[in-house]
């Protein structure tokens, strides 16, 4: 009689847990368009060939790859979730990645595709951002648009007199919005500063120039681009 009271007992504790899992996250499933050739239907595969400014439907272009994706979702209200495939591991999956998610307000998923050495992600080449509310119980299929993420070939500055030039050149024309300035404090990357506004020149390489002073003598300086993809890999000034 007493093992029947604790299994019955036991079965209740699981199904509260389970309710209460339920009703405070969503489960979404995110498709990133990641496919194998052999896995695209004859409307992708006439997409893919014809437009790559599509979500990506096809094996990555041949001139660029990646090996690693990472999935991050943040939220003032919750902790960051930060999830991490192989290509491999997408390819099995169809490119769909299903994840629980706390629900609630402007809950941002940002998708980074690159090349990866250890934990880091070193070279950032694809990127995709959507922010959406999810209400509790809520199953939503979230297709991420991947594009060009930004590639910073150089930083300059010149330090005459304050404010200075910081001049940014890059090696593709994928329309920067921002521009992110960081100083390196005990080996991390601080946010000093978003810039919007600067000037934009094409000689060989697409430039772009701002003021702004620096700090210090000399102080480690880091910089990003951000398009609407995403956050572009670090150019440091050399000093």
């Amino acid at each position: 009689m007493k093992r029947h009271i604790l299994t019955f007992l036991m079965t209740l504790l699981v199904a509260a847990l389970f309710a209460c899992s339920y009703e405070n996250t969503a489960t979404v499933t995110i498709d990133t368009g990641i496919r194998q050739q052999a896995q695209l239907s004859l409307f992708d595969r006439v997409l893919a060939f014809f437009s790559l400014a599509q979500p990506l439907k096809a094996d990555p272009p041949q001139n660029v790859s990646f090996d690693v994706l990472e999935l991050s979702i943040t939220a003032a209200d919750m902790n960051p979730i930060i999830l991490r495939y192989t290509i491999e591991e997408l390819y099995n999956n169809y490119g769909k990645i299903t994840v629980e998610v706390p629900s609630g307000s402007q809950r941002v998923f940002t998708i980074v595709a690159g090349n990866s050495e250890g934990q880091e992600i070193y070279n950032r080449i694809y990127g995709g951002v959507r922010t959406l509310d999810l209400s509790p119980g809520q199953q939503v299929n979230l297709n991420i648009e991947m594009g060009e993420l930004v590639n910073i070939l150089e930083v300059s500055y010149n330090n005459n007199v304050p404010p200075y030039t910081i001049t940014i050149i890059c090696n593709n024309n994928v329309n920067p919005i921002a521009f992110k300035i960081y100083r390196i404090i005990n080996n991390k990357d601080v946010l000093l500063d978003t810039i919007t506004t600067f000037e934009y020149s094409f000689t060989d390489y697409h430039t772009y120039t701002f003021a702004y002073t620096l700090e210090g003598s000399p102080p480690e300086y880091s910089f990003t681009a951000i398009n609407a993809y995403g956050e572009s890999n670090i150019g440091l000034i050399p000093w």
